[in-house]
């Protein structure tokens, strides 16, 4: 008896020393950190610099053309370092199957600040399939930008979008991320994209920005507790201010929200993204969201 009992303590013992080593010797795992943010020497150019790829599913016969950066530091600060996501959403006129008319439209400009905090995030700008010269061909989401606010009852999620999906779950199999730091910012035709993608996947991100596009205004109680700044001119007809941006933020103030911000410029056309592209604090203030806080 005396025997069975002490076999039990030392067996006991053992696993508690086991349990001790796993968690590093003292039973927390260790947290991986946040990137160390300093100003870069100069500039990267997008066009050179980001990565090109290629994302395929065996569920869709459509591949999904992106571009990358990697910071310059992820290989020696992989192991201890969690780096946020950023999605970029180009707009209708970066359609295409070449790679780079995604990039033309004012994308070098966020990155030519040095302080910029997408030169210590992975960032991912995928291309939407499609005739960038046909208004109806391939979207971020299949309606018609003209008619603003849409029901996602009657609108299902796009194969373009269902690929970018699928990519920040390779990215997130493959890097070391910060699943708490995803973030999606994305104009016009992207504006749609972005709002699409918070409302049917809102667990993912842990803020958004969207710029001049329209959502799903019904079902703005999804987004009641996701920090999301808006913004959308006044005199914007390519996609109508009054049936795109306001309903979303009226709608999602009404069920409670208070982590929304908008911009509602009274003298911009349809050019959100140049008005916001070198806006340091809007890339400040989205990267300083955490996912459930």
């Amino acid at each position: 008896m005396k025997k069975r009992i002490l076999a039990a303590l030392l067996a006991a013992v053992l696993l508690a020393l086991a349990l001790t080593a796993c968690n590093g010797g003292g039973g927390n795992v260790p947290q991986k950190k946040d990137p160390v943010v300093t100003p870069v020497s100069q500039p990267i150019d997008v066009f050179e610099d980001l990565e090109y790829g290629i994302y395929y599913s065996d569920d869709y016969d459509m591949p999904l053309m992106y571009r990358y950066y990697i910071p310059a530091d992820y290989e020696e600060n992989k192991d201890d370092t969690a780096y946020p996501v950023f999605l970029f959403l180009h707009g209708a006129g970066g359609r295409g199957n070449d790679n780079e008319t995604h990039l033309k439209n004012n994308f070098q400009i966020p990155f030519d600040d040095v302080n910029s905090p997408l030169y210590h995030s992975i960032v991912i700008v995928p291309q939407c399939p499609g005739d960038k010269s046909n208004p109806d061909d391939t979207k971020w989401v299949d309606t018609s930008w003209k008619e603003g606010d849409y029901r996602l009852s009657e609108v299902e999620e796009s194969i373009p979008l269902k690929l970018v999906v699928g990519l920040l779950e390779e990215i997130k199999s493959e890097y070391s991320t910060n699943e708490d730091r995803y973030y999606v910012m994305g104009e016009s035709m992207g504006g749609y994209g972005t709002w699409d993608l918070i409302l049917r996947h809102t667990e993912i991100f842990a803020g958004a920005v969207a710029l001049c596009g329209a959502g799903d205004s019904t079902e703005a109680s999804r987004l009641v507790n996701l920090p999301i700044y808006c913004v959308h001119g006044e005199l914007d007809t390519t996609v109508p201010y009054a049936k795109g941006t306001p309903l979303m933020v009226n709608a999602i103030k009404a069920a409670g929200g208070t982590k929304i911000t908008f911009e509602s410029v009274p003298d911009l056309y349809h050019n959100a993204w140049a008005y916001t592209a070198g806006k340091l604090e809007v890339f400040n203030w989205l990267f300083a969201q955490r996912r459930g806080s």
